[in-house]
């Protein structure tokens, strides 16, 4: 083949019609691909968030709806100031501008402190690891309760004066005693020797 029959196939009408279709289809296809887009993405809508924190989960719920939002419950919490059964909390900040249909995962106060179970303790740790355990779980821990026993040895564990077994669920804001044993004399004497 020579240039002269190269020359006149580039310039041949079925190469510039099949340039043609093939530039004319591109502009479809982008042209469709920018009105899905738009379409689909709802550019230039915007919805901004309301401040629910405080409120019933109930009133919360029909105010995303009118807005066409979503709201889910998705975690509790507990605050002690809050009244049980509001909002705490939402996944997305108030003010925010989002789209229509979205979800916003809401945080509810619970009607009182989480419970916990308490580990074995008694009979079977030293007050120092006791303390580190149930601090670590969220409890509070009031004056040590002292019999005579191996000195620091934790012998039980009260909650409102009652002895509380391990395995036990045992809501955290309430305060944990410790019984612990307080030593004998030889003990005292043994450490001032050191």
């Amino acid at each position: 083949m020579d240039f002269k029959n190269i020359g006149k196939k580039l310039i041949s009408p079925m190469v510039w019609g099949n340039a043609l279709a093939m530039l004319l289809f591109l502009a479809i296809v982008i042209s469709g691909t920018m009105i899905f887009l738009n379409n689909y993405t709802r550019h230039g809508e915007s919805i901004e968030v309301p401040d629910l924190r405080g409120q019933k989960p109930e009133a919360a719920m029909m105010r995303l709806e009118a807005l066409g939002l979503l709201g889910v419950v998705t975690d509790t919490g507990y605050v002690t100031t809050q009244a049980p059964y509001t909002l705490l909390d939402q996944s997305i900040a108030p003010g925010k501008h989002v789209k229509s249909g979205r979800t916003i995962n809401l945080t509810i106060n619970a009607n009182g402190a989480r419970p916990m179970t308490i580990p074995d303790l008694a009979n079977n740790t030293s007050v120092r690891e006791a303390e580190a355990r149930l601090r670590t779980l969220g409890f509070t821990l009031t004056e040590h309760k002292y019999i005579s026993g191996d000195r620091d040895w934790v012998y039980a564990v009260k909650v409102r004066g009652r002895d509380v077994n391990a395995g036990e669920r045992i809501p955290v804001d309430l305060p944990i005693t410790l019984v612990v044993g307080k030593g004998t004399e030889e003990d005292f004497a043994a450490e001032e020797e050191f």
